[in-house]
């Protein structure tokens, strides 16, 4: 997620590390443009199925905007 190429290709995309030194599993979030929160605990699933997931809820998002008249373009 930290490479150029993501930022190249979405300017408004923020990403933010934390790491711990402790035997906490890992775990990924993301914070989407309509304020909600997914979090997943990487113990439980592959990378692809994250992604998946992500695509499946960024579609929603931009449909939910479009029925409502809006763009994501225009955020």
């Amino acid at each position: 997620m930290q490479a150029t190429r993501f930022h190249t290709t979405n300017p408004n995309l923020k990403v933010n590390t934390q790491v711990l030194g402790t035997a906490a599993a890992p775990q990924v979030s993301f914070t989407f443009i309509d304020d909600t929160t997914k979090v997943y605990d990487s113990q439980h699933y592959t990378a692809f199925e994250i992604f998946f997931d992500v695509h499946l809820t960024l579609d929603h998002i931009d449909n939910q905007y479009e029925m409502n008249g809006k763009s994501l373009d225009d955020v």
